[in-house]
């Protein structure tokens, strides 16, 4: 199923969801429909940055082994990638 992603500045469908899920607050898509381009919000990617910075230093204390290191990574790439699909919005660059 493909989710739309809506254009902040003409509100049609402007990206794809492959090129949402990779795109940053540092880098921007073109909108297909209008030509401008559109972003995702600053907060989200600080947001994302200290969730990291927090999952590492709790790894860095409990001394995990590498099947709990594994497992938790691929858990938080996968729901990072769904918050990104489908609870940020793209803003306007």
């Amino acid at each position: 199923m493909e989710i739309k992603q809506l254009c902040p500045h003409c509100q049609e469908e402007c990206i794809s969801t492959l090129q949402k899920l990779f795109i940053s607050s540092a880098s921007s898509r073109q909108c297909k429909s209008c030509g401008k381009e559109v972003t995702i919000s600053r907060r989200y990617t600080i947001f994302v940055i200290a969730v990291l910075l927090l999952m590492f230093v709790v790894s860095q204390v409990m001394k995990p082994d590498l099947m709990y290191i594994l497992t938790f990574g691929s858990i938080a790439v996968v729901v990072f990638s769904v918050i990104q699909i489908y609870l940020i919005p793209l803003s306007k660059k």
